[in-house]
């Protein structure tokens, strides 16, 4: 697994994290693994306590990490994990338009681990659920995640931003190219 460094956006702050890495891979042609490692002062961050796996709308409003997925064309899904082990899933038939929640996507399996500096989440999910996805020979994958501190703050944290505003949805994210069942880029 090669770990991939997310930079925080210039707009946002929040000094007790020090870094996240991220990475994503698709060893098998069934499933993509996502990878997240957020070393920081983990009991100055919001992170859910762990509650098992449920579907909720909402998580990007709090700590939540992300990955973006698209094959050929406009269309992409998003996927958002908490470190509660909710997740969330939806489709957009093109830049931030028609979204729609994944109806059909098993739920993820997802395993978080914590200590006082280093939360890591696991997410693997089947690549079956994502529309546009399914037959493709490689996919385009932005990664990110929102951290929020316990003053209220959020910070962005993605592989690219964009100029302007956070914006994980920008095609500029989709940093990322990976090979189905070949592993990384």
């Amino acid at each position: 697994m090669s770990w991939l460094a997310l930079t925080r956006h210039p707009g946002s702050s929040c000094t007790a994290v020090r870094s996240i890495h991220a990475s994503a891979s698709c060893a098998s042609p069934d499933a993509i693994t996502f990878a997240y490692r957020v070393e920081a002062e983990l009991a100055r961050l919001v992170l859910p306590v762990t509650t098992g796996p449920r579907r909720v709308d909402g998580l990007w409003r709090h700590t939540c990490l992300e990955a973006f997925v698209k094959a050929d064309g406009e269309g992409y899904c998003e996927l958002n994990f908490s470190a509660s082990g909710q997740w969330a899933a939806y489709s957009f038939v093109r830049y931030r338009e028609s979204m729609t929640a994944l109806s059909g996507l098993p739920e993820p399996r997802i395993t978080v681990r914590r200590d006082a500096e280093v939360f890591e989440l696991v997410a693997q999910v089947a690549r079956s659920g994502l529309a546009g996805c399914t037959a493709a020979d490689r996919v385009k994958i932005a990664l990110s995640a929102v951290v929020e501190d316990i003053d209220g703050g959020l910070s962005y944290w993605a592989l690219a931003h964009p100029a302007g505003g956070p914006d994980f949805h920008h095609p500029e994210a989709f940093r990322l190219e990976v090979s189905v069942g070949r592993g990384e880029r």
